[in-house]
Protein backbone atom coordinates (compact mmCIF):
# COMPACT_ATOMS: atom_id res chain seq x y z
CA UNK A 1 0.00 0.00 0.00
CA UNK A 2 1.51 3.31 -0.63
CA UNK A 3 1.63 5.64 1.65
CA UNK A 4 -1.25 7.84 -0.10
CA UNK A 5 -3.26 5.57 0.37
CA UNK A 6 -2.52 4.92 3.81
CA UNK A 7 -2.83 8.67 4.34
CA UNK A 8 -6.57 8.58 3.09
CA UNK A 9 -7.14 5.18 5.24
CA UNK A 10 -5.72 7.07 8.71
CA UNK A 11 -7.58 10.72 7.80
CA UNK A 12 -10.74 8.32 6.85
CA UNK A 13 -10.83 5.84 10.30
CA UNK A 14 -10.45 9.27 12.05
CA UNK A 15 -13.01 10.87 10.56
CA UNK A 16 -15.09 7.76 11.70
CA UNK A 17 -14.21 7.90 14.65
CA UNK A 18 -14.67 11.09 15.85
CA UNK A 19 -18.56 10.96 14.34
CA UNK A 20 -19.39 7.52 16.20
CA UNK A 21 -17.73 7.30 19.22
CA UNK A 22 -19.09 9.57 22.22
CA UNK A 23 -17.24 11.43 23.25
CA UNK A 24 -18.84 11.62 26.39
CA UNK A 25 -20.83 9.34 29.11
CA UNK A 26 -24.51 9.59 30.57
CA UNK A 27 -25.00 9.24 34.02
CA UNK A 28 -28.26 7.00 35.41
CA UNK A 29 -30.23 10.68 35.46
CA UNK A 30 -29.80 10.91 31.45
CA UNK A 31 -27.22 14.31 31.98
CA UNK A 32 -23.87 13.75 29.93
CA UNK A 33 -20.64 14.61 31.16
CA UNK A 34 -17.26 14.45 28.82
CA UNK A 35 -15.20 11.58 28.99
CA UNK A 36 -11.80 13.72 28.99
CA UNK A 37 -11.88 17.15 30.83
CA UNK A 38 -10.97 19.61 28.72
CA UNK A 39 -12.64 22.49 29.82
CA UNK A 40 -10.41 25.57 29.33
CA UNK A 41 -11.25 27.01 32.47
CA UNK A 42 -10.66 23.75 34.40
CA UNK A 43 -6.86 23.77 33.41
CA UNK A 44 -5.86 26.09 36.82
CA UNK A 45 -9.41 26.37 38.31
CA UNK A 46 -10.66 28.78 40.25
CA UNK A 47 -9.97 29.08 44.17
CA UNK A 48 -13.17 30.66 45.74
CA UNK A 49 -11.93 33.51 47.98
CA UNK A 50 -13.31 34.39 51.24
CA UNK A 51 -14.58 37.49 50.31
CA UNK A 52 -16.31 36.59 46.53
CA UNK A 53 -19.36 37.44 46.02
CA UNK A 54 -20.55 33.47 45.61
CA UNK A 55 -20.51 31.30 47.99
CA UNK A 56 -20.87 27.67 48.62
CA UNK A 57 -23.84 27.42 50.92
CA UNK A 58 -25.88 29.33 48.27
CA UNK A 59 -27.72 28.63 45.40
CA UNK A 60 -28.99 30.82 42.86
CA UNK A 61 -32.49 30.50 41.27
CA UNK A 62 -34.32 31.68 38.41
CA UNK A 63 -37.43 30.83 36.24
CA UNK A 64 -36.85 30.30 32.67
CA UNK A 65 -39.85 29.89 30.57
CA UNK A 66 -40.99 29.66 26.80
CA UNK A 67 -43.79 29.27 24.81
CA UNK A 68 -44.38 25.91 22.86
CA UNK A 69 -46.59 25.06 20.56
CA UNK A 70 -48.72 21.46 20.87
CA UNK A 71 -48.77 19.34 18.16
CA UNK A 72 -51.70 17.52 19.05
CA UNK A 73 -53.89 20.73 20.52
CA UNK A 74 -52.23 23.01 18.12
CA UNK A 75 -52.48 25.86 20.87
CA UNK A 76 -48.92 27.78 22.41
CA UNK A 77 -48.12 25.83 25.94
CA UNK A 78 -46.24 27.71 28.34
CA UNK A 79 -42.95 25.36 29.85
CA UNK A 80 -41.61 26.66 33.48
CA UNK A 81 -38.30 25.59 34.55
CA UNK A 82 -36.89 26.34 37.73
CA UNK A 83 -33.30 26.84 37.32
CA UNK A 84 -30.27 26.32 39.68
CA UNK A 85 -26.49 27.27 39.85
CA UNK A 86 -24.71 25.48 42.50
CA UNK A 87 -21.37 26.47 42.67
CA UNK A 88 -18.07 24.70 44.55
CA UNK A 89 -15.21 26.40 46.06
CA UNK A 90 -12.88 24.43 43.57
CA UNK A 91 -13.78 26.63 40.75
CA UNK A 92 -16.57 23.92 39.19
CA UNK A 93 -20.47 24.32 39.15
CA UNK A 94 -23.39 22.65 38.03
CA UNK A 95 -26.48 23.84 36.49
CA UNK A 96 -29.59 22.21 36.95
CA UNK A 97 -33.39 22.26 37.52
CA UNK A 98 -35.80 21.17 39.89
CA UNK A 99 -39.98 20.64 39.98
CA UNK A 100 -40.33 21.39 43.40
CA UNK A 101 -40.15 24.90 45.31
CA UNK A 102 -36.88 26.39 45.42
CA UNK A 103 -37.01 26.09 49.16
CA UNK A 104 -37.82 22.35 49.60
CA UNK A 105 -35.18 21.09 46.89
CA UNK A 106 -32.45 20.03 48.76
CA UNK A 107 -32.42 16.56 47.09
CA UNK A 108 -32.09 17.81 43.94
CA UNK A 109 -29.50 20.52 44.69
CA UNK A 110 -27.14 17.45 46.65
CA UNK A 111 -28.03 15.91 43.35
CA UNK A 112 -24.56 16.19 41.46
CA UNK A 113 -24.81 13.45 38.49
CA UNK A 114 -28.23 15.43 37.04
CA UNK A 115 -27.79 18.68 35.12
CA UNK A 116 -24.97 20.48 33.11
CA UNK A 117 -21.52 20.73 34.48
CA UNK A 118 -18.47 23.01 34.15
CA UNK A 119 -16.34 25.41 35.56
CA UNK A 120 -16.38 28.75 36.25
CA UNK A 121 -13.82 31.97 37.22
CA UNK A 122 -14.19 35.39 38.80
CA UNK A 123 -12.87 38.22 37.11
CA UNK A 124 -13.55 42.29 37.37
CA UNK A 125 -17.18 41.78 38.75
CA UNK A 126 -17.97 38.96 35.93
CA UNK A 127 -18.63 35.65 36.46
CA UNK A 128 -17.32 33.24 33.39
CA UNK A 129 -19.03 29.94 33.09
CA UNK A 130 -17.32 26.97 30.99
CA UNK A 131 -20.04 24.08 30.44
CA UNK A 132 -20.32 21.16 28.58
CA UNK A 133 -23.39 20.13 26.24
CA UNK A 134 -24.37 17.68 23.54
CA UNK A 135 -27.06 18.30 21.26
CA UNK A 136 -28.22 16.20 18.16
CA UNK A 137 -25.70 18.32 15.54
CA UNK A 138 -22.73 17.36 18.05
CA UNK A 139 -20.52 15.05 20.44
CA UNK A 140 -20.26 17.08 22.65
CA UNK A 141 -19.29 21.05 22.74
CA UNK A 142 -17.53 23.59 25.31
CA UNK A 143 -19.44 26.75 25.39
CA UNK A 144 -18.82 29.74 27.63
CA UNK A 145 -21.09 31.69 28.91
CA UNK A 146 -20.46 35.19 30.90
CA UNK A 147 -22.91 37.04 33.45
CA UNK A 148 -22.57 40.24 35.61
CA UNK A 149 -22.35 40.06 39.36
CA UNK A 150 -23.47 42.77 41.04
CA UNK A 151 -23.06 43.00 44.55
CA UNK A 152 -23.34 39.55 46.36
CA UNK A 153 -25.37 38.20 43.25
CA UNK A 154 -25.42 37.45 39.85
CA UNK A 155 -27.34 39.47 37.70
CA UNK A 156 -31.12 37.84 36.57
CA UNK A 157 -30.74 35.44 39.66
CA UNK A 158 -32.39 35.09 43.16
CA UNK A 159 -29.73 34.62 45.73
CA UNK A 160 -31.18 31.20 48.38
CA UNK A 161 -29.14 30.02 51.40
CA UNK A 162 -29.56 26.32 51.41
CA UNK A 163 -28.84 24.34 55.00
CA UNK A 164 -27.42 20.87 54.06
CA UNK A 165 -25.67 21.20 50.96
CA UNK A 166 -23.31 17.92 50.21
CA UNK A 167 -21.54 16.29 47.56
CA UNK A 168 -18.17 16.79 45.89
CA UNK A 169 -17.70 17.28 41.72
CA UNK A 170 -16.11 14.16 40.22
CA UNK A 171 -16.01 15.76 36.96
Amino acid sequence: MDWKKLVILSISIGLLQSCFLKAYTTTEYGSDRPKHNRFKIGKYPYNLKFDDPIKTDFVYTKIDSAYFKSAITKENVLFVNNVFLRFFSNGRYLKSSTKKNYNSALEDYNNLKNGIVGYYEIKDNKLFLEYFLTNAHNNGKYYMLELNLIKDSIEGYKKLKIEGLTGTPDW
